[in-house]
């Protein structure tokens, strides 16, 4: 007798409660910037953002993706000006919505909205090395990592950034003759 087949739980999902994991251990342990405030501010407004372009193109509203986006900027995004807490949602809505080719958005809208303020000049920062470099935090990272890609079916493209990210760390190091051991400490964090 065959067992009756289930659908598969939406990749998403997995990482929300990655996503959601991680933000809650670094407001709680971390002390990164990162605050409950800001946090559910930005998070409350991707949701708005995301309800209102869905509004104005007539597409059904799905919480997902902008629940993804809000973490991801409550996680990354420093900035004690609550405006910002608001604009960087918005810049990513907007991204999403307006920046598209055959149908499908092109940035992902946290990164655009990250890099945008940056560029901006906005009283923002970004923190690459915020989780330090102990190793069970970077086993932690690399399997829930893990559980998100290969439940999505996109772990290549992950090991392809990793790739080039090393591959264009070792040629920088080897171009300015600086020691191994700088791209070696970069790649840890």
């Amino acid at each position: 007798m065959a067992l009756p087949r289930t659908a598969p739980i939406d990749a998403r999902w997995f990482q929300i409660g990655s996503l959601g994991a991680l933000l809650a251990a670094n407001i709680a342990w971390f002390d990164l910037a990162a605050t409950t405030p800001q946090s559910v501010v930005t998070i409350a407004a991707a949701l708005a953002f995301q309800a209102l372009f869905c509004r104005w193109r007539g597409v059904p509203f799905d919480p997902l993706s902008p629940l993804i986006t809000g973490l991801s900027l409550g996680l990354l995004l420093h900035t004690h000006d609550p405006l910002i807490w608001i604009a960087a949602p918005g810049l990513a809505m907007a991204s999403k919505f307006l920046l598209r080719i055959n149908g499908k958005h092109v940035c992902n809208p946290a990164t655009f909205a990250i890099v945008a303020l940056l560029g901006l000049g906005a009283n923002v920062w970004v923190s690459p090395g915020q989780w330090g470099s102990a190793m069970w935090l970077a086993a932690l990272l690399v399997c829930l990592g893990g559980l998100v890609l290969s439940r999505a079916r996109r772990i290549d493209t992950a090991g392809a950034f990793i790739t080039c990210y090393a591959g264009l760390l070792l040629l920088r190091a080897v171009w300015l003759g600086d020691p191994l051991t700088i791209p070696l400490h970069q790649l840890q964090s």
